[in-house]
């Protein structure tokens, strides 16, 4: 079984920021404050501001509507709570989306005939997903339902030809009339709901849609969370048709070629020698699920024990609860998007034998307000700490790059001390770091990149 919980679409968030410099742009209004600009240079259309996006009726009136065959990313920022009704209604060109926790509900039609779409990462913030929103977007393989949503509303990804795993939330209680119709090449379905939800018969959810199939559920395995939760489904309408009905791995289990996990009251431990698996690594594919995904919101601490090497791609990746984090000195690497969207970590202390931080390891981290970098990490990676919440930061001495959009959007970020031996400050590394007033470049610095400040 493959889920893949943190994308590696995060990269996104580094791309789009560029937005903001972009020279030739177009810009408008799209709520009561709510502004949107679209880069030409690359694709993306930005919203920003504070509140709802605008709904519309007809798709003619969107102000972006000259714009559909262009537009090939959409960066929403925090502060915006809805993504409007026909947003980005067949955008047909938009491959990647990312929501951030600040979006609460997504609306009927948003992204309907996104035929090549292939990333969405919804935030946790999502509690609605609308009628047909992602209805036709075939290229897309995989969606996480996040677990605030209480209900799929009617054909949400109907005709999601290109489907084959959905990750359904632990509060979704209703999946509405066509829900998941037309998914003709649907595999797996992890509910994270120990409850079957409230569905109709098989041709209403899981049915053809239009002249599109649905899938063979004789042919698609169903993960819970339980043995108890196991019993329940196999003798559910619908969901009892399935091939068969496993359970995700429980309290334990392993997390390397010599390492292993168990959860228990609110701790995860991670024990053993070596290094651990990464999970939506950009250089490969994720061997597994992540082992503790059922758990990620029930996580508050993390007990990294001493002989583990390394940290995994995305292996805490929104973990929303996780406030204490323990890394012994045997740890010399973390991973990419580690611990990004971490919203309640205040603090983490990392010791000095790590000499390698992955890009978006902190990303989105909004509570964290300070850490101190290991003397020995040689270069700050893109989007590494973009749009967390630090207020300063010192740069060690060997620390020789920083890299695209490394601080980005760290509004509150006020006093930055960079190291003797920085010598390129990559694109956006400190941009829209609005408290940021002054700051002293070292000798040795030799480029600046577009944009850095």
């Amino acid at each position: 079984m493959r889920v893949k919980i943190f994308t590696l679409s995060l990269l996104l968030l580094l791309s789009s920021v560029a937005t903001g410099y972009a020279q030739d742009a177009t810009n408008g209004n799209c709520g009561e404050n709510l502004t949107w600009v679209f880069s030409e240079e690359d694709g993306t259309l930005t919203i920003s501001g504070t509140g709802a996006m605008d709904d519309w009726e007809s798709v003619t009136d969107r102000p972006w509507a000259s714009l559909l065959n262009d537009i090939t990313a959409i960066m929403v920022e925090n502060g915006v709570t809805t993504i409007g009704e026909s947003a980005f209604f067949e955008c047909v060109n938009l491959t990647d989306v990312i929501t951030p926790l600040s979006v609460t509900s997504i609306g009927d039609f948003a992204f309907y005939g996104c035929s090549k779409l292939t990333s969405v990462k919804l935030g946790n913030g999502v509690k609605s997903v609308g009628m047909t929103a992602f209805s036709g977007c075939t290229g897309l393989t995989e969606i996480v339902i996040p677990d605030n949503v209480e209900k799929i509303a009617v054909a949400a990804f109907g005709q999601c030809t290109g489907l084959t795993s959905v990750t359904i939330g632990k509060s979704v209680v209703t999946i509405e009339y066509g829900g998941f119709s037309g998914c003709s090449n649907l595999t797996t379905i992890t509910n994270l709901n120990p409850t079957p939800q409230n569905i109709g018969g098989y041709l209403n959810v899981f049915g053809k849609m239009e002249s599109t199939p649905g899938p063979d559920l004789s042919r698609v395995t169903l993960y819970v969370v339980s043995e108890e939760a196991k019993t329940a489904y196999e003798a559910a309408p619908v969901w009892k048709d399935f091939k068969e009905v496993l359970c995700l791995p429980a309290y334990n289990g392993e997390c390397g070629e010599n390492l292993t996990w168990t959860f228990s009251e609110g701790t995860l431990t991670i024990s053993g020698t070596g290094a651990m698996d990464d999970w939506d690594d950009p250089k490969e594919e994720a061997p597994e699920a992540l082992p503790w995904l059922a758990y990620l919101e029930d996580i508050t601490k993390v007990v990294i024990e001493e002989g583990v090497t390394s940290i995994g791609a995305s292996a805490f990746g929104m973990c929303v609860n996780l406030v204490d984090v323990t890394i012994p000195n045997s740890v010399t690497e973390i991973g990419f998007a580690a611990f990004g969207m971490c919203s309640n970590l205040e603090e983490i202390a990392i010791p000095n034998t790590v000499d390698y931080i992955g890009g978006n390891a902190f990303a989105l981290c909004a509570s964290l307000t300070e850490i101190t970098i290991p003397e020995n990490v040689t270069s700050i990676e893109d989007g590494t700490f973009v749009w967390s919440g630090l207020t300063a930061i010192t740069i060690p001495d060997k620390v020789t790059s920083i890299g695209m959009f490394a601080f980005g959007s760290c509004a509150d970020l006020a006093s930055v001390t960079l190291g003797e031996s920085v010598e390129y400050l990559g694109y956006g590394a400190f941009a829209e770091c609005a408290g940021l007033e002054a700051i002293t470049i070292p000798d040795k610095v030799e480029v600046i990149d577009k944009g850095a400040f």
